[in-house]
């Protein structure tokens, strides 16, 4: 589901899942599984910080 969303209002300002606030602009395999309501709320101004630190880097990146 998405909050806010409209011509001027293109970027993300939170996402939660199931009620509690995410910090990461990812999922993981069983949050998908699980299912459940995602939200994502949008805001005319970007947000630079939304998930920057929480990144996800895969095993590959790694180098394993």
């Amino acid at each position: 589901k998405v909050e806010n969303f409209g011509e001027q209002n293109i970027y993300i300002e939170s996402v939660s899942l199931n009620g509690k606030a995410l910090d990461r602009t990812w999922l993981t395999h069983d949050e998908i599984q699980k299912g459940g309501l995602l939200v994502i709320r949008a805001s005319k101004s970007h947000e630079a910080n939304f998930g920057a630190g929480n990144l996800w880097i895969s095993d590959i990146e790694k180098g394993e």
